[in-house]
């Protein structure tokens, strides 16, 4: 009963972060959300038909903070070339590996460095991205992200 309270309190503060409304509304519809789907999610782990693990929520929680610190150090960067007047010569795409071959995994991926400005994934498959910098310097930064969060995504994901 404590870990239904505890994860749903988890999926609270997410819908929290989602809708960018800090309200206590707001956190009850996410209280009440997460209580339900973590509560259906257990009467089908008992009934055999999905298996889950706890493992992947402390990745969930992990993947979740680094993709805040990465969305806000792209907007400190994107800011300071806006205020400084920096021309953006270097602008480009570029193919970077996903990882592996799980299209979750590539999907995920895509939305992480599309949320975060100056970058943007114009297609993906289940080996490859095509992605648009602000500037082409940061390739390397980008492919070390993706690495991290491939690693951190197959855990995430990862069953029993």
């Amino acid at each position: 009963m404590i870990r239904l309270v505890i994860l749903s309190v988890i999926v609270a503060l997410v819908w929290v972060m989602l809708t960018g409304h800090t309200s206590i509304e707001s956190a009850l519809i996410g209280f009440v959300l997460g209580l339900t789907i973590v509560t259906l999610l257990e009467r089908s782990r008992e009934l055999g038909t999905r298996r889950t693990r706890v493992t992947g929520i402390p990745a969930l929680l992990l993947y979740l903070v680094k993709l805040l610190r990465e969305i806000l150090s792209s907007d400190v960067m994107v800011a300071r070339r806006i205020i400084t007047n920096q021309p953006t010569e270097a602008a480009g795409m570029f193919e970077l590996p996903v990882g592996g071959k799980s299209e979750t995994i590539a999907a995920l991926s895509a939305h992480a460095i599309t949320s975060a400005p100056g970058t943007f994934v114009v297609d993906f498959g289940e080996e490859t991205m095509l992605v648009h910098l602000i500037d082409l310097e940061l390739r390397p930064e980008i492919e070390a992200q993706q690495k991290r969060r491939y690693e951190l995504c197959e855990r995430m994901l990862a069953d029993e």
